[in-house]
């Protein structure tokens, strides 16, 4: 059983190399499960959603101790904290953090990436707006129909004010944000 949970945390292991922060050597996911120290043998993470949570505390401390090179395992559910010792001999850190992050079930918000508050708002206020452009044109147009005609006429000023010579840079990044808007990117803010 030991060589099919290793087999199994090396996929998993996998999945999380991109998710290595550069203090530690191990992910961690803020606010799901992190890496709160790493020494050779000895291993603590934190866990929120062990807080308050005393079976789910035992049930990890059961499940990581019937692993042959784990030692021992004290989950704390006042805390949230997971402390393994374990051989680093026989088993790596990035392995136990995945076979916990298993137990636990976690392994869906590993592929959810968070997206800071402040981005998460602009996105709102975009497609308010574009809402609001919609339902004010009833339907005539939307935010990326306006900022596309609103660039299209730069674009056509500029060249029309500059016909002799060759179009600007200005022009140039223009025509090439327009071409972005219309042909390259695909839905709405």
């Amino acid at each position: 059983m030991y060589s099919k949970v290793l087999w199994t945390m090396a996929g998993l292991t996998l999945m999380l190399k991109p998710l290595l922060s550069r203090r530690s050597l191990l992910p961690s996911i803020r606010g799901v499960i992190e890496t709160a120290h790493l020494l050779p043998g000895r291993l603590r993470l934190v866990v929120p959603s062990l807080v308050g949570h005393p079976d789910a505390a035992k049930n990890i401390e059961a499940q990581l101790e019937s692993l042959d090179p784990i030692e021992s395992v004290e989950a704390r559910p006042a805390s949230g904290s997971v402390v393994i010792c374990y051989d680093p001999l026989e088993i790596e850190p990035v392995i136990l953090f995945g076979v916990t992050a298993r137990i636990l079930g976690l392994e869906e918000k590993f592929d959810k990436a968070e997206q800071p508050v402040v981005w998460r708002e602009l996105k709102a206020a975009g497609r308010a707006v574009d809402s609001a452009i919609y339902t004010k044109s009833a339907g005539f147009m939307d935010a990326k129909t306006l900022v596309s005609l609103l660039i299209m006429g730069s674009v056509g000023y500029r060249m029309i004010k500059q016909p002799v010579r060759s179009p600007s840079p200005g022009t140039i990044t223009l025509a090439w944000w327009l071409f972005n808007l219309l042909f390259m990117r695909q839905g709405t803010p």
